[in-house]
């Protein structure tokens, strides 16, 4: 699947959907304390979705009933959010996507609930580096990517093929 290679004013609506993305995964991990129940926080992200005039695009896909998907302790991706309240040493992701103006933002974050286990944590660390190292060999691909499809445009123009 190609990605496809989008104008300045389309960046800037994926920025906007995105922004709200992480403004409501910053409201999750503030909110991240023991006690709060899944569903208190799905709402606290709800509300502040569309406070901000996009929707929660999860909700409804492929019947998901919630805004913020919720994967606890050994949970892996997509959980539903319940009555379960947080408890001291639990790690949450909070998997969240928006939808504005027809334009998607979509991101995710790990967060520990008060003091959580060494492993844990040096788990979330060691993730969250190597996750910044990949994006950063993403962004030369794609700029190398890009080079290539000029250098073949130009050497096609003079008749010549790799």
């Amino acid at each position: 699947m190609a990605i496809s290679l989008r104008k300045p004013q389309e960046i800037e609506k994926l920025r906007a959907a995105n922004k709200i993305v992480g403004g409501a995964l910053e409201l999750m991990r503030a909110n991240t304390k023991v006690g709060a129940s899944l569903k208190e926080l799905d709402a606290q992200a709800e509300d502040y979705i569309r406070s901000h005039g996009a929707k929660p695009s999860f909700k409804g896909l492929y019947g998901f009933p919630n805004a913020v998907c919720t994967s606890l302790n050994q949970v892996i991706i997509h959980g539903i959010p319940t009555d379960y309240k947080l408890q001291e040493g639990d790690v949450i992701g909070y998997d969240i996507g928006t939808e504005l103006d027809g334009w998607f933002g979509d991101a995710a974050i790990t967060v520990g609930v008060g003091k959580i286990d060494a492993q844990d944590e040096a788990l979330i660390a060691w993730l969250k580096i190597h996750f910044i190292l990949l994006l950063r060999v993403l962004k030369r691909v794609c700029v190398l990517k890009s080079y290539q499809r000029f250098y073949n445009r130009l050497l096609l123009k003079l008749g010549m093929y790799l």
